[in-house]
């Protein structure tokens, strides 16, 4: 399963998750997989073909892997190439409405096939191009009360609550406890980054783990982020001694030696990664000095 969680502040969205993808019977299957992506929602003039809308949603997704990811391209794929009347409005709730269809077709036909492992639960936000205001909508499904079948249920979430959580029924129940114990009003930046962290680290909890995984919303448009952790690490040429090296991963993927062993050229990605860990680099490296002083002096 997974954990994701998305939360409001001020007028935009964000969104993070683990990257831990398990098989059926609860076993690892990886630590680097993706559950964030980015939406193209485009619309343009039946009439001249002009551009009308050009915005970027996020998806984040729980359940099954091939459900979600199937429903990402997927939906991306229609969203970015609607046409409209140019006298025609077109709202949020319109464009939900396109992609729970799309949910529902691959939904029903992955059940089909593998049950309810063929069932993902789907949170998807974004810029109302006709409110101008950020919503969120919630993709999910119940059993039905006579046990037979299933509904699909699609509802736009109020944030009645500081984080909306989505996953592993035992994380959403551990995260919920963690949440509740926090004074949104005093806590500091990064708050969500640390209850998340805390769920991946509970070895209680098999199905969430890997890196964290982000994306927010950036004037209006969704923006994928890169992460930053950290690691003590022996200094080159000489192993008695450690520092602390800043450990960057993009979707749980580690990302620098795909640049930094490009010979020939220099290249950087522009990529911009998340530090919320700094905490835990300021204990590193008090450790990693308390370790070299005891290399220093022989103790």
């Amino acid at each position: 399963m997974t954990l994701c969680l998305a939360w409001k502040r001020g007028h935009s969205i964000s969104f993070a998750s683990d990257s831990r993808l398990s098989s059926a019977d609860g076993s690892v299957t990886t630590d680097i997989a993706t559950k964030i992506f980015k939406l193209y929602v485009k619309s343009y003039s039946v009439e001249k073909k002009e551009l009308l809308h050009d915005l970027q949603y996020g998806l984040c997704f729980c359940g099954s892997y091939l459900n979600g990811s199937l429903l990402a391209d997927t939906i991306s794929e229609i969203l970015s190439a609607l046409e409209m009347k140019e006298t025609d409005t077109i709202d949020a709730e319109t464009i939900m409405q396109i992609a729970f269809e799309i949910f529902k077709d691959v939904s029903t036909h992955l059940m089909a096939i593998h049950g309810k492992y063929g069932l993902a639960n789907v949170i998807i936000g974004g810029q109302c191009p006709k409110s101008k205001e950020f919503k969120i909508f919630h993709f999910t499904w119940q059993f039905n009360e006579d046990g037979n079948g299933i509904t699909f249920v699609l509802k736009e979430e109020i944030f009645e609550d500081p984080i909306i959580f989505i996953g592993d029924s035992s994380a959403v129940k551990a995260a919920t406890e963690l949440k509740n114990s926090i004074r949104y009003d005093k806590a500091p930046i990064y708050t969500e980054y640390h209850l998340l962290r805390d769920i991946i680290d509970n070895k209680d909890i098999k199905g969430v783990g890997g890196e964290i995984q982000t994306g927010h919303f950036v004037n209006g448009n969704f923006k994928t982020f890169g992460m930053v952790d950290y690691e003590l690490f022996p200094l080159p040429g000489n192993d008695k001694l450690h520092w602390v090296r800043g450990v960057y991963t993009f979707r749980g993927i580690p990302i620098s030696r795909a640049l930094d062993n490009i010979k020939g050229v220099t290249i950087r990605t522009g990529k911009i990664f998340m530090a919320p860990f700094t905490d835990k680099e300021k204990e590193l490296e008090a450790e990693a000095r308390r370790m070299n002083e005891k290399k220093n002096t022989g103790i």
